[in-house]
């Protein structure tokens, strides 16, 4: 089964052997900067996983998936990404590896963040 290129497609782009994009499509294709050559099979990805009701109201609607690393990728970035700002972005908590992060955390290559709610009770 041939994929994608990072590149996000168009009239050059070429099969992908050895997988291709095995981790289905991407969420932000054409918003990370394209890896020429490389399929995302070989690409080193960052899994990403929304709980709650933000997984419903982003723009992906998926609860969980893998972006490829891009070098100072953050997890604001993925937030902002999925059309959070402003008050709703600030009452996100991430979760970098199962430890509370900063939103401006800088991630790593294989990194696993969790966004969720952050929930006050009264």
């Amino acid at each position: 089964m041939g994929g994608e290129q990072p590149s996000g497609g168009g009239e050059d782009e070429q099969e992908c052997q050895g997988g291709g994009a095995v981790h289905g499509l991407p969420p932000f294709k054409g918003q990370y900067t394209p890896v020429a050559g490389l399929c995302y099979a070989d690409l080193v990805m960052i899994r990403v996983r929304w709980y709650n009701l933000l997984a419903e109201r982003s723009l992906s609607g998926r609860e969980e998936y893998e972006v490829p690393f891009e070098e100072g990728l953050r997890p604001v970035d993925l937030i902002r990404r999925e059309g959070f700002h402003g008050e709703e972005e600030q009452a996100i908590v991430v979760l970098v590896n199962e430890e509370q992060a900063s939103r401006e955390t800088p991630l790593s290559d294989g990194d696993r963040v969790e966004l969720m709610i952050n929930m006050v009770g009264g």
